[in-house]
């Protein structure tokens, strides 16, 4: 359910309630791979097939406001409640000399927090943004922080989108502070990404991403590969 009053010309409120139901995927459930990191480390991926669905409700209150024809300022507050939350985390286990990392259920967990986002249009095809959001997550059984909650981020973004010729090159930064240390003592993690494409035609359209390009090493988890770079080519009928 979700509701949306235009309040001024220049001011939108916005409110939504739902309710979910997720049974767990086939990657979740059934998946074996080892992921590597740095330094000739890694670890083991290995589902769990006795997962049950995840049930949650979720309320979100949102204020967007309009400064002129160039700056836009949201704020959203949000909340989630969740009976079975299908949650990852590290084991003791070992495997072939790795840890293990896999899912499972937690009974009852929460999460909530706000996010603001600040834009403004430099020119008709620059626009630069700063988004910043705060969250709390807890298991309500052990009262600790959920695994690899990302208690503060902070993304800067500026993108450069050319419709005449098809052309969008979007350069974004993001920093992570987590809820807690990893092994090493790491809490926050910092990544420069990019993104190009480019439409040769209505149907065809290439694109290359780029992911860490400055190389940083993250803290232990599932992301520290160094730098990741994807390309394809979408083709629509």
């Amino acid at each position: 359910m979700s509701m949306i009053w235009q309040a001024t010309d220049t001011l939108t409120l916005r409110a939504s309630w739902g309710t979910a139901f997720k049974t767990p995927g086939d990657l979740v459930s059934y998946m074996k791979f080892f992921h590597p990191t740095r330094g000739n480390s890694g670890f083991w991926i290995i589902g769990n097939p006795e997962l049950d669905p995840e049930k949650s409700r979720s309320l979100r209150v949102s204020a967007e406001k309009r400064f002129g024809e160039k700056f836009l300022g949201s704020i959203t507050l949000f909340r989630n409640d969740y009976e079975d939350m299908i949650g990852g985390y590290m084991t003791r286990r070992i495997l072939d000399g790795y840890m293990v990392y896999t899912y499972k259920n937690i009974q009852d967990a929460w999460s909530q927090g706000a996010e603001t986002e600040f834009k403004y249009y430099i020119t008709d095809e620059l626009l630069a943004s700063l988004s910043y959001t705060y969250l709390q997550a807890e298991d309500e059984a052990t009262g600790e922080s959920l695994y690899n909650t990302v208690e503060h981020r902070i993304t800067p973004m500026i993108r450069y989108n050319n419709t005449n010729m098809g052309l969008v090159i979007q350069l974004r930064a993001d920093y992570e502070r987590y809820a807690e240390e990893d092994r090493n003592g790491d809490n926050d993690d910092f990544t420069l990404n990019a993104n190009i494409s480019k439409r040769l035609t209505d149907n065809i359209k290439l694109w290359i991403n780029g992911e860490n390009i400055l190389d940083e090493e993250l803290r232990e988890g599932l992301s520290d590969v160094g730098i990741k770079t994807t390309f394809g080519i979408n083709v629509n009928w």
